[in-house]
């Protein structure tokens, strides 16, 4: 039976004593990000920057994150109808626009299309890694509700420090890497040597997009940081403004632009979440294989894996990033060998971070 990850508020606990040993996952999680959609026939809708679960790997294609036959429910029609995916080439500042086309014959076959580049397959297209992309919503977005969500899932095999390159004299955009928020004086972007402190005028500007969906740019909310500048400034985070107010904990937003007024480079963030990857004991119960599935028509978030064992217990353990520990949230009843463990959590949480912990019920030794 599938339960509920995270709406739990404690666990229950198996009647025999745990052995020590145990291994940990690779966490797991998802974020949802909302999106407007145009409602007056003949237009096409606002652009939503959302942050791509980028760290699962080097990069994801089009099909990889949206699926080969958009499964991902894009509108999808011709390059007017359809919703538009916008990647940057960071090499080249090329944006290239990407929908899903129905079949017209005998100029289109159906599938992932590039803006000018005619029939051809581009559902091969990469999105850059760390990379935030654009939607857009076309004209087939009048037949949608006004407001809806997207959701992305994660397998966070990720380093404890994720490096940006800020180029010089424009606008960056990147990608979190993962589902939960980090507080701005946390980030360490600050301390990066691409950034540049100074005033709202001299300093980098870093663009987050607040849900206010009207034209740029009135989307964002934009911070800086300053060194202390008597009588104006003390130190710190600063929202474009709002005069000395500490903005240190507002968080960081899944996808986010950084604008360069400095010479850019290198973007420095760490979290103290990103080091806590794949461990195991050295007599512990083999760490499971993680599948991950967001079903945005039900509203879950999904992940499942192959008990190893009857004699292993495997518990769920949620990110707080307000205490910053991990606590069990659920432990599923033992199983079988080579029988699924599936469960899930409602997407309406908005984002969450999750791993799972193999122990073994009764030593090795003690097996019958």
């Amino acid at each position: 039976m599938l339960a509920s990850l995270f709406g739990l508020l404690a666990s229950f606990v198996l009647g025999s004593a745990i052995y020590a040993q145990k291994s940990i996952s690779t966490p797991f999680g998802f974020h949802t990000q909302a999106i407007r959609h145009f409602t007056e026939s003949g237009q096409q809708g606002n652009f939503t920057l959302i942050g791509s679960p980028s760290f699962t790997k080097g990069s994801h294609t089009i099909a990889d994150v949206f699926g080969p036959y958009n499964s991902f429910g894009l509108s999808q029609g011709d390059s007017a109808v359809g919703d538009k995916i916008w990647i940057n080439d960071p090499e080249t500042d090329h944006w290239s626009q990407i929908y899903y086309q129905k079949p017209v014959w005998p100029f289109f076959t159906e599938g992932w299309k590039e803006i000018g580049q005619g029939d051809l397959d581009a559902s091969t297209k990469k999105i850059p890694q760390n990379a935030s992309i654009f939607l857009q919503s076309g004209t087939g977005a009048i037949d949608r509700p006004h407001m809806s969500t997207v959701a992305f899932g994660y397998l966070l095999n990720i380093p404890p420090c994720v490096t940006y390159d800020a180029k010089s004299g424009t606008f960056n955009f990147f990608s979190r890497g993962i589902p939960v928020g980090i507080p701005l004086t946390d980030t360490g972007i600050q301390t990066s040597p691409g950034y540049t402190k100074g005033d709202s005028q001299s300093a980098d500007i870093l663009w987050l997009p607040n849900g206010v969906w009207n034209a740029h740019p009135h989307g964002y909310s934009r911070f800086f940081y300053t060194e202390d500048l008597p009588p104006f400034f003390t130190e710190g985070w600063k929202q474009v403004g709002k005069g000395n107010e500490d903005m240190s904990m507002v968080l960081l937003t899944p996808s986010f632009a950084i604008q360069t007024k400095g010479p850019g480079g290198e973007i420095i963030i760490c979290n103290s979440m990103w080091p806590r990857v794949q461990t195991a004991g050295p007599s512990a119960p083999p760490s499971p294989l993680l599948q991950v599935m967001i079903d945005q028509q039900q509203d879950r978030f999904y992940i499942s894996w192959i008990s190893a064992g009857s004699n292993i217990s495997y518990s769920i353990e949620a990110w707080d990033e307000q205490s910053r520990q991990w606590s069990t949230v659920l432990v599923n009843d033992p199983v079988g060998a080579g029988v699924w463990v599936n469960n899930y959590a409602s997407l309406s949480l908005g984002s969450a971070v999750g791993r799972v912990v193999s122990e073994w019920i009764l030593p090795p030794e003690q097996q019958p």
